[in-house]
């Protein structure tokens, strides 16, 4: 059912760290409030790291200090990890200095981190400045603030890390479009962030708030489905709104695609036609998905829609598999049409040559058996070129291992009809009559399969991408 769905999917939710962007972090040089030195916003976003935890966020703050010994004075007596909902880690930190108060330190989004503190609303707008600022060039932002004691917490300065895009991501989006694959963009990070990314990948910047659309529960209106429908990706995001965003898409006819790695993703992974748990994905992640990747990026997901879309053309086909540059779905009314057209083509050309064998050239019945034993095993094996190809049975040149195994069975076929194993001999004469007459037959039936498909599918030309030839699987 995976790689049924997956062949189906028009619409793919990706997230922005690790598919669309390297995930290999480097911290850059921080935004400070007034009073506050750089190596102090360093420091308490260090302390609020946890090296074991081997998070890329985490990793790329603590290689920002200018040395690490600047953290062996100080000892965490409790951390509170990363997750989706809170979107911050905070630590419990005392000082081995003499005197020393216990403080906490806590670094996440700036703008979780803005509703955190006490004096946000004195230095938010100094604190969004610099946050748009290192969005346009490219930079990731975290808040830090501290609290000493049990004071109120506040806004030390802005951490500035840098995600580049992956080196074949916009290659990879221009793909996935051209395979009529819309691609849109799922971060949890600032807006002015992710219009940045999606524009170095060449998404667009269509970007919207996610905290702006709501829940599913509420009642939708058509103007926030099509907002959602002709965005280019989403801001802020929650695992929540990633759950949402799946249920807008399918209630408008798309068959959705979204990736996930967090426990909190695994709602959303259920509920798309195919959830995909990316590299690294939690236990969770990969039970709900429907399919688990080994390796980071969207390159790998497109090569797994590309493989899908070969495997649903192999139910229809034999060898040679050429993918579709749209989404797969079955076409009962077609897959019956064609099998109806060619399985009454069959039976006329096989009764028209029993007619001429009794009729015309009145041969007996011993050898007019033997006459419809050939000409329906030529005929049958021949039938198999045909189907293999919505064009002509040339377009696609067969598999060796398949002309092979077919020249061979019907060369077997051949002789014992000839020689009269287990019945009566027919001659090489009336042998190469049934291979010519089956031959026209064949090319025959190949055109009125053409029209067939040309009124039973009138779709546009699709020009179908050449898989690296293969054996028959």
């Amino acid at each position: 059912m995976a790689i049924e769905e997956l062949a189906g999917v028009d619409v793919l939710c990706a997230d922005k760290t690790g598919t669309l962007t390297q995930n290999a972090l480097t911290l850059g040089d921080p935004f400070c409030l007034e009073g506050v030195k750089p190596e102090d916003v360093v420091l308490a976003g260090a302390l609020a790291s946890r090296e074991e935890n081997d998070d890329p966020i985490d990793l790329a703050v603590l290689d920002g200090l200018s040395d690490p010994k600047d953290l062996h004075g100080y000892t965490v007596t409790h951390f509170e990890p990363f997750d989706p909902v809170h979107k911050r880690t905070e630590a419990s930190v005392t000082s081995g200095a003499k005197n020393a108060a216990a403080f906490k330190v806590s670094k996440g989004a700036p703008q979780v981190m803005l509703e955190l503190v006490s004096n946000g609303k004195t230095v938010k707008n100094a604190v969004d400045t610099a946050v748009n600022d290192f969005a346009a060039r490219g930079f990731r932002s975290l808040g830090v603030a501290r609290a000493d004691g049990d004071g109120k917490w506040r806004f030390l300065g802005v951490l500035p890390l840098f995600n580049p895009p992956r080196d074949d991501a916009a290659e990879t989006i221009s793909m996935a479009r051209d395979m009529g694959v819309t691609v849109k963009m799922v971060t949890g990070d600032a807006l002015a962030i992710a219009k940045e990314t999606a524009d170095k990948v060449g998404l667009g910047t269509g970007i919207l708030d996610a905290a702006g659309l709501g829940d599913s529960k509420k009642k939708e209106t058509a103007k926030t489905g099509e907002a959602i429908e002709t965005a280019d990706g989403f801001a802020q995001v929650f695992p929540e709104h990633k759950y949402h965003i799946v249920d807008v898409l399918q209630k408008r006819g798309h068959i959705v695609g979204m990736t996930g790695d967090g426990v909190n993703d695994a709602p959303a992974l259920k509920k798309a036609d195919c959830g995909i748990a990316v590299s690294g994905a939690t236990d969770a992640a990969r039970a709900a998905a429907a399919i688990v990747l080994l390796t980071p990026g969207l390159s790998v997901i497109i090569d797994a829609i590309k493989e899908s879309r070969r495997i649903f053309q192999r139910m229809n086909s034999y060898d040679k598999v050429h993918y579709r540059n749209e989404p797969e779905a079955w076409n009962m009314r077609l897959v019956l049409g064609i099998a109806t057209v060619l399985g009454v083509v069959g039976p006329i050309a096989a009764f028209g040559l029993f007619y001429l064998g009794d009729r015309v050239f009145n041969l007996g019945h011993p050898q007019l058996q033997t006459l419809m034993y050939l000409m329906l095993s030529v005929a049958g094996h021949l039938t198999i070129f045909l189907t293999r190809t919505r064009g002509p049975f040339w377009s696609i040149r067969p598999a060796k291992i398949l002309w092979m195994a077919v020249l061979g069975t019907q060369a077997v076929a051949t002789l014992i009809a000839v020689y009269g194993l287990f019945m009566t001999p027919l001659g090489w004469g009336w042998a190469g009559f049934v291979w010519i007459y089956a031959i026209i037959w064949a090319l025959l039936s190949d055109r009125i399969k053409l029209l067939a498909y040309r009124i039973l599918d009138p779709i546009k030309k699709v020009a179908p991408v050449t898989a690296p030839e293969a054996a028959i699987a």
